[in-house]
């Protein structure tokens, strides 16, 4: 028999592994450090999320003994005391939007950084809302957090209404899909299907009374518009003029001295002329073919 050596296969697997991950998700130096900053202040508005949100189930104890608010979907949807529920759709959207951003697409950091920016905004409209108006809670039962708020972390505490941070994950979840899941049919049945999911969550979290239908509403507005508010600017102001390019271009072949190759699109002969890419830089998503521009 021939002995094998661990260390050797260990490093034979080490290599193969960073090869993969250079090739996969290569990032130049000043792209690095643009995610790590952009990592580092979505960590900063979490925490200070959470602590706004522990003033907020603060100042709802003073009017605790307050009726909960006539609401037409608690009226239609049977209430149910399963909160874990919510925490459950939280990790069936987001496993297979990570999977699929991951693995699948060819851009994943361009993903991260949209996703990243869409929620670094969402987290910063909850810092201005969630404690400005006091609302009676709309589940009883919910624990109020009357300690130190720079430390204390809950995931259902009173208080914590407008607007649903759960939700807002089930949206922007969605959105990766709507914009970048693949362009075939295996692509639009799973896009389908996290959608199912994404309304899905959105009524247990209302049936478990966790939030207020308008909570609901809301988070579904914000997190839609900043989503392609995000989408826009980035694509716009900083695509467009060949910024960062290792993570909106992997391929070095879409960029000419630095800068993006000035191209139109067409339909190619394999895809059909009513798909279009959902972004104007999105080479890597459409089944377009570049085509350059003559120069005037």
């Amino acid at each position: 028999m021939t002995n094998i050596s661990v260390p050797a296969e260990l490093g034979r697997f080490k290599h193969r592994f960073i090869r993969f991950a250079k090739e996969r998700y290569p990032v130049d130096r000043p792209s690095l450090i643009f995610i790590g900053c952009l990592v580092a202040c979505w960590a900063t508005t979490y925490y200070l999320m959470n602590v706004v949100a522990n003033m907020a189930s603060y100042r709802s104890s003073f009017i605790q003994h307050s009726e909960r608010l006539p609401d037409l979907g608690f009226e239609v949807i049977p209430e149910i005391q399963e909160l874990w529920l919510t925490d459950l759709f939280d990790v069936l959207m987001f496993a297979p939007t990570a999977i699929m951003a991951t693995f699948i697409n060819r851009r994943p950091n361009y993903i991260l950084v949209k996703g990243l920016g869409s929620s670094l905004i969402c987290n910063i409209m909850r810092i201005c809302t969630v404690a400005v108006t006091s609302l009676p809670d709309s589940r009883a039962g919910c624990q109020f957090v009357t300690g130190d708020f720079w430390t204390t972390f809950r995931l259902h505490r009173c208080g914590d209404c407008m607007f649903s941070g759960h939700t807002t994950i089930f949206v922007l979840c969605t959105m990766v899909w709507v914009s970048h899941a693949p362009r075939n049919w295996i692509g639009i049945v799973c896009t389908f299907l996290i959608a199912t999911v994404c309304i899905a969550g959105s009524l247990v979290v209302v049936a478990n009374r966790a939030h207020y239908t308008m909570d609901i509403l809301v988070a579904w507005y914000v997190s839609v518009s900043v989503w392609f508010t995000v989408s826009h600017f980035w694509d716009t102001q900083v695509v467009r003029r060949g910024w960062l390019r290792t993570i909106n271009f992997p391929n070095p072949s879409l960029m000419n001295n630095g800068k993006v190759n000035h191209m139109v699109y067409a339909p190619s002969a394999q895809s059909s002329p009513d798909i279009l890419p959902m972004s104007t830089y999105d080479l890597y998503e459409s089944q377009y073919r570049p085509v350059e521009l003559s120069p005037v």
